[in-house]
């Protein structure tokens, strides 16, 4: 059978385990769905960024081309191009030529004339040819896409406007060239090497034209994502600002969205690779691990040092309680430690039950030591407690009744040594008095006979007494044991639900400290302004679930305060219980053991009364004898004085009141 240390290892080790198992995968998938959801955030924030970024960089571009057209249709300088080359040559000059970065201005009329700012006329130029030109033709406005310039060698965008005159009629296209390197810086300022996220530009055709990596990006044609293998196709049939799950280039998952750039066939597509939040998720799961191990391996540290400390001294009463069982009440706890107030108590009482069972067995003892010296007026002296008030009035009742029949058998001997006088003064009166003697010893012998089975059938029911206060004994043995290990699960009971309440007030501990840190990631966030509503979302969202917490661990912790409560009262209750059966068997052990020793002094006073029965058979023979054998009834009276004399002589020894 286990013992309760090991019983109480098992268990701890099984809820420690259960509790932490719980709490990890709570808190991976808690910190699961923060990751992801800031993961999200980040997706969509870039692409919004990114939009900005890129829409208003190309508004300030079409504004400046919208003002120089308004003045070239207000002057009317599409009527004469030399008008309209000095113009744009004077541009040149302009501050503003060069805060926007312009390459070149140029202005082609529909019959394929082009006037430009820097002179520039390339033999076999076919402008109306270009897409710029068509596109503004058509939709007023256009920008083209990236493209290597041959003059400069950068990537360069080309702004084209058409102009009208008085009449709304078409009389050319005004375009101007900027490099493209400020999108191209803002892409890469965006990418994020320490987490993976990054933008870059498509346009309907799919076409990559903008993108932090150059691999993507061909000088004299442009590559498709169906050229690079990646799937954005879910992503781009979705609403803008969707979150979804892409395949890029290299094969990789990750988290994506799109969103598209007024006034132009552009998409910005955000990335996110879902690699980090697997990794995130991977390595929180390996803390929690680690922390549940190592927390596995102090609780088991801790639970066995209380177990040495407390539950091994319990082996030590039992051992000594096992020799009381065997007969020996010179107890020995000094080795056993006091370290607490239940285990005081029990060793005390342990102590306890050995002082008064030897006080009782040693009165015990010289009573039945001064019974068999025939000293009847002896009596007990210790106050008995209990069951154990019947083995004093036993004792008392045996006394009382040997008293009382000595001093019959005394008075009769003496009756008999008088008759012996008279037969011996009076030998007429001899067969008459003979026959009173014998009727007397006659008599005599009846009552001896009566004591004789009286005592016999009082000896049956005192065996059978000892026969059930055995039983009743075993029975008592085997309800404290029961009883103990009832006391002891409640102490463990009592002691687990401490530990979960301190266990409780650590994770409330830690929801406050959560709110707190929300509470600063808000004030944080609404410092950003508009860059930090996200976090301050999220803050929220974490502040109202640590408060959830609080509460929950609040309404678990006074659940647990009744549970102690109940569990108090319950270890009340069989400790009382306890205690009774402690002095059940008590009474019943030292009510066996006064049972067997009145047995044994009963069995030999039938034995002397046996004895004394045999002796008036006898006297009365010889009685009878005298009777009928009057001629010697001088020698007959002498020898019953002898017999008197020893009967006498006998009863002397003892001493009765």
């Amino acid at each position: 059978m286990k013992t309760i240390g090991s019983r109480i290892k098992s268990l701890s080790l099984i809820i420690i385990i259960s509790l932490m198992l719980v709490m990890a995968l709570s808190q991976i998938y808690y910190v699961g769905v923060v990751i992801e959801n800031s993961a999200l955030k980040i997706v969509t924030m870039q692409s919004n960024v990114a939009k900005n970024i890129v829409t208003n960089w190309i508004q300030v571009k079409d504004r400046y081309l919208q003002t120089m057209a308004y003045e070239i249709q207000t002057q009317e300088l599409y009527k004469d191009l030399d008008k309209m080359e000095a113009y744009l040559k004077n541009q040149v000059h302009n501050p503003i030529y060069s805060v926007e970065n312009v390459n070149i201005l140029a202005f082609t009329t529909y019959d394929n004339k082009l006037v430009n700012s820097i002179g520039w006329n390339p033999f076999g130029f076919d402008p109306i040819e270009r897409i710029w030109f068509k596109e503004a033709t058509t939709t007023h406005s256009y920008v083209s896409k990236p493209y290597t310039d041959v003059v400069t060698g950068e990537r360069t965008l080309t702004f084209s406007y058409k102009i009208t005159d008085d009449n709304g009629d078409a009389a050319g296209v005004l375009c101007i060239d900027v490099p493209a390197s400020f999108i191209f810086n803002e892409i890469k300022e965006l990418t994020n090497e320490d987490d993976g996220s990054y933008v870059f530009i498509i346009n309907e055709a799919k076409e990559i034209l903008v993108h932090y990596n150059d691999i993507y990006l061909e000088k004299d044609s442009y590559l498709t994502l169906e050229d690079v293998n990646a799937n954005y196709d879910k992503i781009l049939n979705s609403k803008e600002l969707e979150v979804g799950k892409g395949i890029t280039g290299t094969n990789k998952q990750v988290y994506s969205t799109h969103v598209k750039i007024p006034n132009t066939d552009w998409t910005i597509i955000s990335n996110y690779p879902t690699k980090f939040v697997v990794d995130a998720l991977y390595s929180e799961s390996m803390k929690a691990f680690s922390i549940g191990l190592t927390t596995v391996f102090i609780s088991m540290y801790f639970i066995r040092k209380l177990i040495k400390q407390y539950i091994k001294p319990l082996e030590g009463i039992v051992t000594v309680l096992e020799n009381v069982k065997e007969g020996k009440l010179d107890l020995d706890t000094s080795q056993i430690p006091k370290n607490s107030y239940e285990l005081a108590a029990l060793v005390n009482s342990t102590e306890t039950i050995s002082y008064v069972l030897k006080n009782y067995i040693g009165e015990i003892s010289r009573l039945l030591e001064a019974f068999a010296k025939g000293d009847f007026t002896v009596h007990a002296n210790h106050e008995y407690i209990g069951d154990f008030k019947d083995i004093k009035y036993s004792m008392d009742n045996i006394s009382l009744s040997l008293n009382h029949l000595l001093k019959e058998v005394t008075d009769a001997s003496s009756e008999v040594e008088n008759g012996a006088v008279h037969l011996a003064n009076s030998a007429e009166n001899l067969a008459t008095v003979s026959q009173v003697q014998y009727n007397l010893i006659d008599e005599f012998k009846g009552n001896t006979e009566d004591i004789f089975i009286s005592v016999s059938k009082s000896i049956n029911e005192i065996n059978i007494t000892s026969n059930l206060v055995e039983q009743v004994n075993q029975q008592a043995s085997s309800g404290k044991d029961v009883m103990d290990q009832m006391i002891l699960a409640i102490h463990d009971i009592h002691r687990t639900t401490k530990e979960v309440s301190n266990v409780i007030q650590g994770i409330e501990t830690i929801s406050q400290e959560i709110t707190i840190l929300a509470l600063n990631a808000s004030i944080e966030a609404a410092r950003a302004g508009e860059a930090g509503k996200g976090f301050n979302v999220v803050a929220s969202n974490v502040r109202e679930l640590a408060t959830n917490s609080s509460k929950i661990v609040a309404q678990i912790h006074d659940l647990l305060k009744e549970n102690l409560k109940s569990v108090e009262k319950g270890t009340d209750m069989v400790n009382l219980t306890s205690q009774a059966l402690e002095e059940i068997i008590k009474s019943v052990e030292k009510t066996n053991k006064t049972a067997k020793n009145l047995a044994k002094n009963t069995s030999n006073q039938k034995n002397l009364i046996d004895k004394l029965s045999k002796g008036a058979q006898e006297l009365s023979d010889g009685i009878k004898g005298n009777t009928e054998v009057s001629k010697n009834n001088l020698s007959v009276s002498e020898e019953l004085a002898v017999h008197s004399e020893g009967l006498k002589s006998q009863l002397q020894k003892f001493i009765i009141k």
